[in-house]
């Protein structure tokens, strides 16, 4: 299916549900229950009693269709290990947010970070987030740290989602970041940030040059809840030449009843190719020409449709349809001719013993335009079939 196709139909699933969810909401009686919140929030309600600790833990084990080389599984940061049982994320965070200062500090193990904390030095990679932050009025504050990223709205915590994989656009965009947050609320509904930060999921710097985050979150009504999130910065390593990176994320998410909660997401980025390298590409004038005339941006893009069904007070239904499409590998390489692009779709069923804790099983079924997964004889795949089962909690 071609990217302009999936293009339109996203935007019209968007565009409909919207118009549906928020004629659905004003017909609904008064007694709803709590909006909806934020997956983003990092900060709980103002309270001047002691810090509020919170312990979280999520196990694992993935069945593939595909044996990868040392169990593995590519492309992705959770539930990553194959035909074993692991820790995919043990977290411990303390957090404290009075009228006038806050702060939260948190420290995590497992394979989703050996995954996603890669690059980061080690001395960095325990910390979930470490952050501080002053009231400078009632509705304006400042926060220094590293901190979960303002991007989508999707976290590292699986027991905050709809299903316990996570969407191939919240893979391939930040789940954390580090720098100053500026934060305004000029109305109960309406949310306003403004960051400065060392890069795209960045804790040491990597270049002498700031990106700039903004973020916009405003309450549609009770349930519903719009964000829009920008993101522009240098990608190069020191010494290279410039790579700027303009990102934008769209995501709507709320519920329609008690027992049917949606979430829609679409993101988009490009980014500026590499200079021509006179000494290195310059051998006819022709070869020349054709460098110049290569479009300056390289671009991807991607979309989730996420449903989550409250079948009673003890089981629930999560299904989500998605596509992720990188053909110039800028995030993703796979060394192949549509570069990092596919399909996918999961559904998992869940049992909630109590509200902390979580019984998964989620199936999962990727296809790739090319062959993109490699097994352990090195033959190609393009078809990725996965069975993952999940015992999380969090208090």
């Amino acid at each position: 299916m071609k990217l302009s196709t999936f293009n339109s139909i996203i935007f019209s699933i968007l565009l409909i549900f919207i118009s549906f969810g928020i004629q659905s909401e004003e017909s609904k009686s008064k007694n709803q229950s709590k909006s909806t919140q934020n997956l983003n929030s990092i900060t709980n309600p103002p309270n001047d009693h002691l810090p509020i600790v919170n312990v979280g833990l999520d196990t694992y084990y993935t069945n593939s269709s595909i044996r990868f080389p040392e169990q593995s599984q590519p492309y992705v940061t959770q539930a990553i290990r194959t035909n074993e049982f692991s820790i995919n994320h043990a977290v411990v965070n303390i957090s404290k947010n009075s009228e006038s200062y806050r702060y939260a500090l948190g420290l995590h193990a497992g394979t989703y970070v050996q995954a996603n904390y890669a690059m980061e030095p080690d001395q960095y990679r325990p910390l979930y987030q470490a952050w501080a932050g002053l009231a400078l009025t009632k509705n304006l504050w400042i926060d220094l740290g590293i901190f979960p990223s303002h991007i989508g709205g999707e976290t590292a915590l699986s027991f905050q989602s709809f299903n316990y994989t996570r969407s191939l656009v919240a893979e391939n965009s930040p789940y954390y970041e580090t720098g100053a947050r500026l934060a305004w609320s000029p109305l109960d509904d309406l949310k306003v940030s403004l960051y400065l930060l060392n890069g795209w999921q960045r804790i040491k710097e990597t270049n002498l040059d700031k990106a700039i985050g903004t973020e916009l979150q405003y309450n549609l009504n009770k349930n519903w809840l719009l964000n829009y999130s920008t993101f522009i910065g240098n990608e190069a390593e020191n010494k290279e030449q410039r790579q700027t990176r303009y990102f934008n994320d769209l995501y709507l998410k709320g519920k329609f009843y008690d027992w049917w909660e949606l979430y829609l997401i679409y993101d988009i980025g490009i980014q500026r190719k590499p200079l021509v390298s006179w000494v290195d590409n310059l051998i006819t004038l022709e070869s020349l020409q054709k460098d110049i005339s290569k479009e300056a941006y390289s671009r991807w893009e991607g979309f989730a449709i996420q449903f989550y069904f409250h079948l009673n007070t003890y089981w629930k239904l999560g299904f989500r349809a998605e596509g992720f499409y990188d053909p110039n590998e800028i995030l993703v390489k796979t060394y192949t001719n549509n570069g990092y692009s596919l399909e996918s779709g999961s559904l998992n069923l869940d049992f909630l013993p109590n509200e902390m804790m979580k019984f998964r099983i989620e199936g999962k079924y990727n296809s790739a335009w090319d062959k993109i997964y490699r097994d352990q004889k090195n033959f190609g795949h393009d078809r990725e079939n996965l069975l993952i089962f999940n015992f999380s909690f969090y208090i």
